[in-house]
C-alpha cells in the first residue's frame, strides 16, 4: 500500500494514535454476500442509475474506479484457479464479487476485501451506499493498529553495552522464574508454538536462532502480494521474541522465559507514518499482512499468539471473526493493554476483544507503570519497565523525529537510532510477552488447556499486594504474574 500522509494543524496537536481518529483515512474493508456472485462476470457499471436498484454500493464503486478514485482492491479470501483468472484483469467490482464464489470454504476472510480509495472525502459516501446494497455483508473503515510503545517518550531506556547476567534480570526474579523451573515435574515449552505478530525478527540472532521455526515477511496472495523487508528495522519484534524464548543458560546475553518454538510474522509497513509531534514518525500495522498473518495462525493451530499492538478503532467484522476462530481453535491470545494512561486510558484493541488476555505493566516495586492503561478488561499485569531483551544484530532506527516543513506540516527529521544485539525497553509491549511465555508453559505442563482455562489459571495464581486490591480492579486486574504459581 502507498504511504498515507496525515495533515496537522499549526498548533502542534499531539495525536494519541497513528491518525487522529484511529482509522486509516482512505481504506475500507468490505465483505460481500453470495448474492454478489451474479456480478462477477459482468462489465463495469457505466451509470449510477443502472446499478441503483440492484447494487448501489457496487455501482458507486465502479463509477469511482472509472474516474480514477479507486487506487486498489485487495481480495483477502482464499482463491481458486478460476477465481484468480477472473480477477486478474477485473476491475474493483470484479475483484470484490469474484471472491464471493469462495464463500462455501471455511475461511474467516472469505468474501473480504480491502478497498483503497484515492481520497478520504469519498469514504462516507461509499459507506452509505454499501450499507444500502443487499449484496454487501458489511463495509467499515479500517482501524489503525500500531506499536503500544512510544519510542520518543521514555519508552526506550538509555542503551548500555552489556546486558546483566540472567540471574540479575529483575523481571525474571519478580515472577519467580527460576523457582518455577525448579519445580518437580516441570516441563519446558519445547513443543509449544508461539506466534509473534510484530515488526519482524532477526532470526540469525545467536540468542534466538535455535528457537525460530518460521518467519513470514512476504505475503504471497496471488493478487495481493505484500512485500515487506526481512529486517526488523525497529527492533520491537526481536525484543518481544527474546523475552519469550531467548536461549536459556546458553552462556550468552539474556534468558527467555521458556524454550518455545517461535513463529514470527512481520505485519508492520517499512515506510513510516506521522504519529504526532511528540512521537514523531514510525511504522504502523499493514492491515493486509495483519489479517493474512492471523489467518495463518489459525491454519497452523498456534498454541499462543502475542500481539504487542493496539489501536482505538473497534474491530471490523472480519477482524472479530479472525479472533473468534483463533480462540475457538484453542489458541491462547495475549495482547498489550496500551501505554495511554496519561491520555485517559482509551480502550485499545485487540486487548479489549472478548477472550483475549489483556496485560498491563508493572515495575520493580510492583507498582503500576505510569504509562500502563487501565480498563475493566485487563486480566493481569507483568513486568514492563526496564526490560532487557534481544535486539537485531544489524543497525536500525526506531523512527524519525517530526519537524515542521512547508506550512508547518510535519516532515521526518533526525533518525532515532536503536542499539544492536541487546537493549532495554519498557511498555505494556514488554509485559505482554511475559504472559505469552507463561501461557506456553501452562499448555506444556497441563498437556492441553483451552484459552479460557489458561486465562483463569493466570488470574487465579497472580500475586497481589495490598495496593492491587480488590481483585479485578481496572489498574492491575488479578495482580502481577507469578510463574511459579501457574506451573502445576
Amino acid at each position: 500500500m502507498e504511504p498515507i500522509t496525515l495533515p496537522t494543524d499549526d498548533a502542534g496537536t499531539t495525536y494519541d494514535a497513528a491518525f487522529t481518529d484511529g482509522y486509516h483515512r482512505n481504506l475500507l474493508v468490505v465483505g460481500v454476500l453470495p448474492e454478489a456472485q451474479r456480478f462477477a462476470g459482468t462489465p463495469a457499471f457505466h451509470t449510477l442509475s443502472t446499478a441503483a436498484e440492484e447494487a448501489p454500493g457496487l455501482g458507486l464503486l465502479s463509477i469511482l474506479e472509472q474516474t480514477g478514485m479507486v487506487r486498489q482492491v485487495y481480495p483477502l479470501g482464499r482463491t481458486t484457479a478460476s477465481s484468480e483468472l477472473s480477477m486478474a484483469s477485473a476491475g474493483a467490482v470484479g475483484k470484490l464479487t469474484a471472491v464471493a464464489t469462495e464463500l462455501e470454504h471455511r475461511d474467516p476472510l472469505a468474501g473480504v476485501s480491502i478497498v483503497e480509495l484515492t481520497s478520504e472525502q469519498d469514504v462516507p459516501t461509499v459507506l452509505r451506499a454499501m450499507a444500502e446494497d443487499p449484496n454487501i455483508d458489511f463495509a467499515a473503515r479500517v482501524p489503525v493498529r500500531y506499536l503500544v510503545q512510544d519510542a520518543f517518550n521514555g519508552e526506550f531506556m538509555a542503551p548500555q553495552a552489556v546486558p546483566p547476567a540472567g540471574a540479575l534480570m529483575w523481571n525474571l526474579a519478580k515472577i519467580r522464574w527460576r523457582e518455577a523451573r525448579q519445580k518437580n515435574g516441570f516441563t519446558d515449552a519445547d513443543d509449544i508454538h508461539v506466534a509473534v505478530l510484530d515488526t519482524g525478527i532477526d532470526p540469525q540472532h545467536p540468542d534466538l536462532a535455535a528457537n525460530v521455526d518460521h518467519y513470514v515477511h512476504t505475503y504471497s496472495h496471488p493478487l495481493v502480494p505484500v512485500y515487506l523487508s526481512d529486517q526488523d528495522k525497529v527492533g520491537h519484534g526481536t525484543h518481544v521474541a527474546g523475552t519469550i524464548a531467548a536461549g536459556i543458560d546458553n552462556g550468552m546475553g539474556v534468558h527467555g522465559i521458556c524454550n518455545a518454538r517461535l513463529h514470527a510474522y512481520k505485519i508492520f509497513n517499512d515506510y513510516e507514518d506521522f504519529l504526532g509531534w511528540e512521537r514523531g514518525f514510525g511504522v504502523v500495522v499493514n492491515p493486509v499482512a495483519y489479517r493474512l498473518a492471523l489467518r495463518d495462525c489459525i491454519d497452523r493451530r498456534m498454541h499462543v499468539v502475542n500481539l504487542s499492538i493496539g489501536g482505538a478503532g473497534a474491530p471490523t467484522p472480519d477482524e472479530a471473526n479472525l479472533f473468534r476462530d483463533l480462540l475457538a481453535g484453542g489458541t491462547v491470545v495475549v495482547a498489550a493493554m496500551g501505554n495511554a494512561r496519561l491520555q485517559g486510558s482509551p480502550v485499545s484493541y485487540p486487548a479489549a476483544i472478548p477472550g483475549v488476555i489483556a496485560v498491563g505493566a508493572t515495575g520493580p516495586d510492583d507498582r503500576l507503570a505510569w504509562f500502563s492503561s487501565a480498563g475493566q478488561h485487563i486480566a493481569l499485569c507483568a513486568p514492563g519497565i526496564g526490560i532487557w531483551s534481544t535486539l537485531p544484530t544489524y543497525p536500525g532506527v526506531r523512527g524519525h523525529q517530526a519537524v515542521p516543513g512547508a506550512g508547518s506540516n510535519p516532515i521526518p527529521g533526525a533518525a532515532v537510532h536503536r542499539d544492536t544485539h541487546y537493549g532495554i525497553s519498557q511498555g505494556t509491549s514488554m509485559a505482554a510477552p511475559h504472559v505469552a511465555a507463561a501461557s506456553a508453559l501452562i499448555v506444556a505442563n497441563a498437556g492441553a488447556a483451552s484459552p479460557a482455562a489458561v486465562k483463569n489459571r493466570l488470574m487465579e495464581t497472580a500475586d497481589r499486594t495490598s495496593f492491587m486490591e480488590p481483585p479485578g480492579n481496572p489498574d492491575y486486574g488479578a495482580g502481577r504474574l507469578d510463574l511459579q504459581g501457574v506451573i502445576t
